[in-house]
């Protein structure tokens, strides 16, 4: 059964090649309708739909092409309902179709500063919650264990640049050897939230991309140890049993 109408309207480009975006989502089953413009594209309307209709629901969608000056006469009443986030756009279609909406808490677990395509002025936050795990940038730093209250893990409602879902499982550097084996690689000891623990060689020369203490990796879960042989390292091996969740809250903490 299909479950969402979506019809995507974009203007032709202008002289600087910007082309605007807007949309209307139907409900097939009340003929409620909702409409608004966004900043980015094709690809965020349809990540928001895919995500409101969930993995075994279906929707359809039509995309049509106006002219500038068309494009901006039709949609000159359109609400904004954000930028890029699917999450945000998913958020505005609920409510404006009178779907139920999501309040959910995430936790903070670990933050760290941006790298060079991240943003500045702020630090991206790890946070895990009902729907999983995020990376979320925040112009602050929270401390661990702050808890965030979101609506249908539209984190930009609260004050973040930006939100992207992490896939992987996180796991945190904890413990970096200062002696070397044979080959002169360090030890590195890497702990997740459920207590797994991995240790593994990796050589510090200046041309790699050293990780320091604290860092978060994020690893495939059915495949740690391929994860982290991609990423250079080398005898990657878990250790028996997981960590007491007291030493999981000192470490990551």
């Amino acid at each position: 059964m299909i479950k969402l109408f979506i019809h995507i309207l974009h203007s032709k480009r202008d002289n600087a090649g910007n082309v605007y975006w807007a949309f209307i989502a139907t409900d097939p089953q009340t003929g409620k309708s909702c409409f608004a413009t966004i900043s980015g594209g094709e690809s965020n309307i349809l990540a928001a739909a895919r995500y409101l209709v969930g993995e075994d629901g279906k929707y359809n969608y039509t995309v049509s092409q106006l002219a500038i000056r068309a494009f901006k006469r039709d949609v000159k009443d359109y609400p904004y309902a954000g930028c890029h986030s699917e999450y945000q756009i998913a958020r505005f279609i609920k409510l404006g179709l009178g779907w139920e909406v999501k309040h959910e808490e995430y936790k903070v677990v670990a933050s760290r500063p941006p790298k060079l395509n991240e943003g500045r002025d702020g630090f991206v936050h790890y946070v895990v919650g009902p729907a999983g795990a995020y990376r979320v940038f925040y112009s602050q730093q929270f401390p661990f264990g702050q808890v965030i209250k979101v609506t249908d893990q539209c984190f930009e409602e609260t004050g973040a640049s930006w939100s992207r879902k992490v896939t992987g499982k996180l796991f945190k550097l904890f413990s970096i050897s200062d002696n070397t084996n044979s080959f002169g690689l360090h030890g590195h000891l890497i702990l997740a939230l459920d207590g797994e623990c991995w240790e593994f060689a990796r050589s510090r020369d200046p041309h790699l991309d050293n990780w320091n203490r604290g860092a978060i990796l994020e690893l495939d879960p059915k495949d740690i140890g391929g994860s982290l042989a991609r990423l250079s390292c080398e005898i990657p091996n878990r250790r028996t049993g997981n960590a007491p969740q007291a030493a999981v809250n000192e470490i990551w903490n």
